[in-house]
């Protein structure tokens, strides 16, 4: 069972017209408790591990969003997602399949729990700010996931024509993935983009600067020939 946040979605989500919802929730004895309302911008994941990673104590709210620090880098974390235009029943089989995925640099498990998507995210505290991103944008993305592609990179190389086929399919992550596809081959061949939390000052600028698309804009040189 999964306990929601009764205080429901922030104000600021309804400027990201995704149609998934997503929360950090924690285990709870036998079930899972929501930490935070549920959001739709992906980039409040960065929000979050920023919090967890550099232990900010007293954070105030980033774009309508507060957390402060639980001590949770050696607790089991869980990503719930909602979907609002999507059975995630009907999505489930394909979704894991997806994270078996052999090239996937963090282990992530899948259940299907109160019909609601339910990712253990643990791993990725050992990930480094634009891997959160990706990993978020692939929370969306997973839905579009079919089992004729044996590699993450070849799924999100063809993601421009799956994605037109998918009914509420979130278009800006679409375009994202597809302008990034130069940089995300050098992520998924392990190459180590120099990028830490420590770099980020504020919940402002870790929100607005910590992102893939923010990495693929401050090496715009290197990729702007590919």
């Amino acid at each position: 069972m999964i306990k929601n946040w009764t205080k429901g979605l922030y104000n600021e989500v309804s400027v990201d017209v995704t149609p998934f919802n997503m929360a950090v929730a924690i285990k709870d004895g036998e079930n899972l408790k929501c930490i935070h309302g549920y959001w739709k911008c992906k980039d409040y994941l960065q929000d979050f591990f920023w919090i967890e990673n550099q232990k900010i104590e007293d954070s105030r709210a980033i774009y309508g969003f507060i957390h402060h620090n639980m001590n949770l880098t050696s607790d089991p974390i869980y990503i719930v997602i909602d979907n609002l235009d999507f059975n995630a029943k009907k999505y489930f089989d394909n979704i894991k399949l997806f994270w078996a995925l052999p090239d996937h640099k963090y282990s992530i498990s899948v259940e299907l729990i109160d019909n609601k998507i339910v990712l253990d995210i643990t791993s990725l505290f050992n990930a480094k700010p634009y891997e959160i991103s990706l990993y978020a944008t692939l929370f969306r993305l997973q839905y579009a996931y079919t089992n004729t592609y044996d590699t993450v990179i070849s799924f999100l190389t063809d993601i421009e024509s799956i994605g037109e086929s998918i009914s509420g399919m979130y278009s800006k992550d679409i375009e994202r993935i597809t302008v990034m596809l130069p940089m995300l081959n050098e992520i998924y061949l392990g190459i180590d983009f120099d990028q830490q939390w420590s770099k980020y000052k504020s919940g402002y600028n870790c929100h607005d600067g910590s992102g893939i698309l923010s990495m693929f804009e401050n090496l715009s040189n290197k990729y702007s020939k590919a």
